[in-house]
């Protein structure tokens, strides 16, 4: 065997072992997913019903200066005399 086929099959053995490490990976990544995917489903808050949702209202600013605000109002930017 030349030096030119010892390089020509541990290049071939290399490529093969890391798409073989590549595949291992790979069933390793999709298992632990699956895993993961599953308790994600039994434990998501939205199918329980003691969860409250947030609701979509906006609260806005609490108080100002001190004073507590009960309603938003936009002045437009300009003072209000």
């Amino acid at each position: 065997m030349s030096l030119r086929d010892a390089l020509r099959q541990a290049e071939q053995q290399g490529k093969r072992t890391i798409h073989s490490g590549a595949e291992k990976l790979h069933n390793i990544e999709t298992s632990i997913r699956r895993k993961l995917q599953g308790r994600d489903a039994s434990s998501d808050p939205e199918q329980d019903g003691n969860v409250p949702r947030p609701s979509n209202v906006r609260t806005g600013i609490v108080s100002v200066n001190g004073r507590d605000v009960e309603q938003m109002r936009c002045t437009g930017g300009g003072r209000t005399p």
